[in-house]
């Protein structure tokens, strides 16, 4: 039985398109883009901007509003040590000149919640992700880590349902050869992809019993020997328990920060 609000689904899905786009959306882009019939949209957008969660400009460009500063405010202090594990994220970015982020799950998604990227350096893979960009679950070095305690039957329907041609796609023994490999060296690897960059990944998880997010380490692909790899697997492990330590001195105990 479907128990959910068709106008509210429309709504996040709006919300979240527009936290995805740099620049803002015009109604005929939030249209088209997420299949919302154009009344309903605008009926959407006008009760938006009437509590200010987002704003128009002059070209008909939707971007946030003010009226979500209070709301999210509340809760990015409430559930999750953001600034905490933030702090630990650059500190590591920018001293090893790599790039660090932390995902976690969002049904068959991979969403990056944090991302920390030195500046300046040309050694830095073309691509990273942004904070809030949003993957395929089954994908890299993170999908492994999220996915590492779901079972065999799901991967593959999460495989054969994913909208993305991925090599996990076509391959769905990637990603258990990937998990198998984090069980045996507690980190999960991901050199041949898309990207062309080297990751490594760890579980960050709440001793609480909540989600488990992933911690990954984003280097350029080429030059990477055996004791640079290790270098980075230390620091990343090290890291990891950082962040996990942080995470479950929060104190929301008994409540689950990262679902």
């Amino acid at each position: 039985m479907n128990n959910s609000i068709p106008a509210v689904e429309k709504t996040l899905a709006l919300l979240e398109r527009l936290a995805a786009s740099d620049r803002g959306l015009t109604q005929l882009e939030f249209k088209e883009e997420l299949g919302i019939s154009m009344s309903t949209c605008y009926r959407i957008l006008q009760t938006l901007l009437a509590h200010e969660w987002v704003r128009k400009d002059e070209k008909g460009v939707y971007c946030p509003g003010k009226g979500l500063f209070p709301v999210l405010g509340a809760f990015r202090d409430s559930f999750f040590p953001w600034r905490e594990i933030s702090e630990i994220l650059d500190r590591i970015s920018r001293k090893q000149e790599i790039i660090c982020k932390l995902s976690i799950r969002q049904g068959a998604d991979q969403l990056t919640v944090l991302r920390s990227e030195p500046s300046g350096s040309e050694n830095l893979p073309v691509f990273s992700g942004k904070r809030f960009s949003r993957f395929p679950v089954i994908e890299g070095s993170v999908g492994a880590v999220l996915l590492a305690q779901e079972s065999r039957e799901n991967i593959l329907l999460l495989a054969e349902n994913c909208p993305v041609d991925l090599q996990e796609k076509s391959s769905p023994q990637l990603i258990f050869r990937r998990i198998e490999f984090l069980r045996k060296h507690s980190y999960a690897l991901n050199e041949n992809n898309r990207w062309h960059i080297c990751a490594f990944s760890v579980p960050v998880r709440e001793t609480s019993g909540g989600s488990t997010a992933a911690l990954t380490f984003i280097l350029p692909r080429p030059g990477l020997d055996e004791k640079k790899r290790k270098k980075y697997v230390d620091l990343l492990m090290e890291t990891g328990e950082k962040c996990e330590k942080t995470l479950n001195e929060k104190h929301h105990k008994g409540k689950g920060v990262l679902s």
